[in-house]
């Protein structure tokens, strides 16, 4: 349709139409390549053993509480709650 409707136009504007024809339309785009995604690595076990002796070293405080939960054989493989 595009270049019908130039063909048109050309034929009704140009001086010498009859020497003149568009017979074809080139279009070139730019396309910007998106940068790579980043690897997530995993991450290594959880040190139970050492938050255990840090969290008896300190005295009581929220990190101490959360360093016991934290360092509990049940809870290592959980994830926060969602509340």
């Amino acid at each position: 349709r595009l270049l019908e409707g130039l063909r048109e136009a050309a034929r009704k504007s140009s001086k010498h139409s009859r020497d003149q024809e568009l017979t074809a339309i080139r279009i070139e785009v730019q396309v910007t390549v998106p940068a790579p995604k980043r690897r997530v690595t995993s991450r290594g076990e959880l040190p139970v053993e050492r938050l255990a002796q840090l969290a008896s070293s300190l005295s009581d405080s929220p990190l101490k509480d959360t360093l016991e939960r934290i360092s509990q054989p049940d809870q290592s493989k959980r994830t926060r709650s969602k509340i």
